[in-house]
């Protein structure tokens, strides 16, 4: 945060030529402008910087102050609305991203059903080829080499 005597210094003007800038750009400026101890007014970068460039334009276009900062607000102004319609863009691209989201859980879903399908059939086949695979367990050869052993 800037105080009203360091954004002074920065510009190159006097106190009361800062605030005339700060009047000029009342409505723009603004709202990135704090109080700070003892009613001080404090600046945030974004008003540092359209004070600045309001300086800019007054010196290079030899406007007055109420001129360059009819021109810095109508840029501001353009710039919100680029601004605007970038968010506006990124939510549609949002909005399609997340129909593609649910697009592909969609066919995970179905993808894992049919594979739940394919399990139980291949489990039933298993279970139908079981006794086919394997002898029949005879009964008490085991018991029959356990005394064989003894």
């Amino acid at each position: 945060m800037t105080t009203i005597e360091d954004l002074a210094r920065m510009l190159s003007v006097s106190v009361r030529g800062v605030r005339l800038r700060v009047d000029a750009l009342s409505s723009t400026v603004a709202p990135f402008i704090r109080q700070g101890p003892n009613n001080r007014s404090l600046f945030t970068g974004a008003a540092v910087g359209m004070l600045r460039r309001l300086e800019e334009v007054r010196q290079t276009q030899g406007v007055s102050i109420r001129g360059a900062a009819s021109i810095v607000r109508r840029e501001e102004e353009e710039r919100r609305e680029q601004s605007d319609n970038a968010a506006q863009v990124k939510g549609r691209d949002n909005l399609a991203t997340s129909e593609a989201c649910k697009e592909l859980v969609r066919a995970k879903n179905e993808t894992i059903e049919l594979l739940r399908v394919q399990v139980a059939e291949l489990r039933a086949q298993v279970e139908r080829l079981l006794p086919l695979a394997l002898p029949r367990p005879r009964r008490g050869l085991l018991a029959r080499l356990r005394r064989r052993g003894d």
